[in-house]
């Protein structure tokens, strides 16, 4: 992104030019997980994501896409789960928090996914207060938090009560019924997404 000096005043600029909320971070393995989450914070608390699969192109740089796409956003959500942090995501979190070392501003979150390991957690992530959702993204206001860290406001006393919602006891369900394997991947996912679609709309 270029910038350019208008009047003095150069952040109007860099405003008007447009910037997403928040840049999501992932392994290629949690993007269904993730999309839902970035589908959530979109439809149910109206912020402006960039998720790689609905902003980069067929025949775009990977690598020149995702250094524009976080430079271009807020807030960086780095989400955390079972495999280990290497490869291209290892690469956007180093550059997410050199990025925050140059602007305090500028917000880095961690976010933990189910079966997320200990391992898995940087070092340079473990000093930050992050977002939990290892019972899953239906549970308890973790969804509403994730959606204050990123506009920089402390959630306070939020109305959303911490308990299991219907759509947490669905997802449950469902999530047994595939490790019984009575359900293959391909029905679990599209169940999985009407669930979290019917929440949005709440």
């Amino acid at each position: 992104m270029a910038f350019f000096l208008c009047c003095g005043c150069w952040e109007i600029c860099y405003n008007v030019m447009g910037m997403f909320d928040v840049f999501l971070s992932h392994r290629k393995e949690d993007g269904t997980i993730v999309d839902e989450i970035g589908r959530l914070l979109e439809g149910k608390y109206s912020l402006s994501v960039w998720f790689d699969e609905w902003n980069i192109s067929a025949g775009d740089s990977f690598q020149d896409a995702m250094a524009k796409g976080l430079e271009e956003s807020k807030a960086c959500a780095v989400f955390i789960g079972e495999h280990t942090t290497q490869g291209w995501f290892k690469e956007e979190v180093e550059a997410a928090l050199s990025r925050r070392a140059k602007d305090p501003s500028f917000r880095v979150i961690p976010v933990l996914l189910p079966n997320v390991k200990p391992d898995n957690v940087s070092v340079f992530l473990e000093s930050k207060s992050r977002i939990d959702f290892r019972k899953g993204i239906a549970y308890g206001n973790e969804m509403y938090k994730l959606s204050c860290g990123i506009q920089g406001n402390p959630p306070g006393k939020s109305s959303v009560k911490v308990k299991k919602s219907k759509a947490h006891n669905k997802l449950a369900g469902l999530k047994e019924f595939k490790t019984l394997g009575l359900i293959n991947d391909e029905i679990y996912n599209e169940a999985q997404r009407k669930i979290i679609d019917r929440w949005i709309d709440r």
